[in-house]
């Protein structure tokens, strides 16, 4: 991996065996089967997320998937950022001991000084809990949450430098001029010109 290139994490909570409870298991398998690059590093932490900042320290994206109960629809889809996690974590840690076990690895991890300037939070509401596979309601929600995935990791790349000698082109400015139309009311032609 090139030193200028993003380090993203993607990590699941979660047991495969309870139903829809392991989605995020189902999400990561989904984006190592769509990603690319070397950037990119997947954690299945599973029931034990303690050791959760032995993945995050050093990364520049963070994305952590699972299925609980927020109280939504089954199917549900919530991506949270860093405040809005911090908001509800109290309440998180204390409802499911998953939640409480991953705040102990990321107080660590806030310890050491090393975190990720953007976590994002995927967590997606179970239909059932029990045995194997997930359900169709959250079938589609992974769906959904790959492509947020997707998402987060083009908009980090896009921020990334380009490598040194790479050309890029000069982008096309667009300039508004207002003009009227015989009815007098007043519109906007877009008139594109090189920089």
């Amino acid at each position: 991996m090139d030193k200028k290139d993003k380090k993203i994490i993607i990590m699941d909570v979660g047991d495969v065996l309870k139903g829809d409870l392991g989605a995020g298991c189902i999400i990561l398998e989904k984006m190592a089967e769509t990603v690319s690059g070397d950037d990119v590093d997947f954690a299945w932490l599973g029931n034990d997320p303690r050791y959760a900042q032995d993945f995050i320290l050093g990364s520049d994206l963070c994305v952590i998937t699972g299925a609980f109960d927020l109280r939504g629809m089954p199917g549900t889809l919530h991506v949270w950022d860093q405040a809005t996690f911090e908001q509800n974590a109290w309440w998180m840690a204390n409802e499911f001991p998953v939640i409480h076990r991953l705040t102990m690895g990321m107080a660590v991890a806030g310890m050491a000084q090393d975190v990720p300037p953007r976590f994002v939070y995927i967590w997606i509401d179970p239909h059932i809990t029990q045995g194997y596979g997930v359900s169709n309601l959250v079938q589609k929600a992974v769906t959904r949450a790959v492509w947020q995935i997707h998402r987060e990791i083009w908009r980090l790349r896009l921020n990334q430098a380009p490598p040194e000698g790479t050309h890029v082109r000069e982008p096309v400015r667009h300039f508004a001029e207002p003009t009227v139309q015989a009815s007098g009311l007043a519109c906007v032609k877009s008139i594109s010109q090189k920089k």
